[in-house]
């Protein structure tokens, strides 16, 4: 819901990899032997294709949709879906992005989700290094629960850009107020973070109650 991806869908998964030809018929580019590592796709040679004059309004639209495509598995790889060292997009994501109509289907929220929590959990061993998920959504969950910012934080509403009349999103909620109890602030001081102190009589004054 933060970050406006459905949370409501068809489950998250594809093949697990896709040839190089059909990769090129879905990216409408050929990769380069020295920018592909297996199956994978350097991220910031995909980027690099993000950036031409060849595409405008007049372009064929199997040419629009390629460069979409190329996109989107930019998005994926760079974003949403990083690996620990975020250099890499593995092309097996481009069998979820070969018919839009059925992409927009997909659970994407609860599969970024699902993926970061299991990358926290593989971050939390001691020979692990870098944290893969989508880092960017457990930043923007941390800043919405800042209490030290403010009295009270409205969450953010999901994103318009995702119709929620249709069956396989959630129907859009009003936004949510947090505010800070003494309980709320027991916890986040004593079990959450140690280094904060929040004076509990100034919070008393200041929440209306």
């Amino acid at each position: 819901m933060l970050l406006g991806l459905p949370i409501g869908g068809q489950v998250v998964t594809g093949l697990p990899s896709l040839s190089w030809q059909t990769c090129y018929d879905l990216l409408g580019v050929i990769v380069p032997q020295n920018k592909k590592e297996g199956h994978s796709i350097l991220l910031s040679w995909l980027g690099e294709n993000l950036i031409t004059n060849d595409l405008n309004e007049y372009s064929p639209l199997e040419i629009r949709i390629q460069y979409t495509r190329r996109y989107l598995l930019w998005l994926i790889g760079g974003l949403l879906f990083p690996n620990t060292t975020g250099m890499y997009v593995h092309n097996s994501w481009l069998s979820l992005l070969v018919d839009f109509n059925q992409t927009r289907t997909y659970s994407w929220g609860s599969a970024v989700l699902a993926f970061l929590y299991c990358g926290m959990c593989e971050a939390s061993h001691p020979t692990k290094k870098g944290l893969p998920g989508c880092n960017f959504l457990l930043q923007v969950w941390g800043y919405c629960r800042d209490v030290t910012s403010s009295n009270s934080y409205r969450f953010p509403q999901e994103s318009e850009h995702w119709d929620n009349r249709r069956q396989h999103t959630l129907p859009r909620q009003p936004p949510r107020t947090l505010l800070l109890t003494p309980a709320y602030i027991h916890w986040f001081t004593n079990e959450c973070n140690h280094h904060v102190k929040i004076s509990i009589q100034k919070v008393h004054e200041e929440v209306p109650q």
